[in-house]
């Protein structure tokens, strides 16, 4: 669904999200993060984390979301790290966009304890605006601006004590966690 500008009221798209998906709190929430982008003298645009049973449509409310806001966001769907962003995705292409991972567990799962602690705080510090990574031995900066995230966790994997730890201790600081 396409709303044609900027100026779609809330109340129109919270309806939209919670006749086709129960419930439209979600939808609007995510709306608002990737229009904070366009928020003139807001330093950061809002990242969050978006925790919810599995089967609850978190993946796709972003997918629909994406459709509204097409050039604002970067859907990512399985298994995402930082070293999957510096090979597919170029600095300014991350300038002024909302990077949404559609499940997180694939990623979790995916790595060690050590990795997801550095995944998460290389995504922490783009949101700072300022990544630096190694790769063959050499240091590679990612300096950007006004860089957020959408990460969706089902909410078996915050219960995980590992897990649940190092996304709490390592991102909560700079998102706003929807449940």
């Amino acid at each position: 669904m396409k709303f044609g500008n900027e100026n779609a009221k809330s109340q129109e798209l919270y309806e939209w999200f919670r006749h086709k998906y129960n419930f439209g709190e979600l939808g609007l929430f995510e709306c608002i993060a990737i229009a904070s982008l366009k928020v003139e003298n807001l330093k950061y645009a809002l990242s969050s984390i978006v925790i919810a049973p599995a089967g609850e449509a978190k993946t796709d409310i972003i997918r629909d979301v994406k459709t509204i806001f097409d050039n604002e966001v970067i859907l990512k769907e399985g298994i995402v790290s930082e070293y999957w962003i510096i090979r597919n995705i170029s600095q300014d292409n991350l300038n002024e966009k909302i990077f949404c991972v559609g499940d997180m567990s694939d990623s979790i799962k995916s790595m060690q304890g050590r990795r997801v602690n550095g995944m998460l705080a290389f995504f922490k510090n783009i949101i700072d605006g300022h990544a630096q990574i190694q790769q063959a031995n050499t240091d590679i900066d990612y300096h950007v601006k006004k860089t957020a995230f959408i990460l969706n966790i089902p909410q078996q994997s915050m219960t995980d004590k590992a897990v649940g730890h190092l996304v709490s201790t390592t991102f909560f600081d700079r998102t706003i966690p929807f449940k």
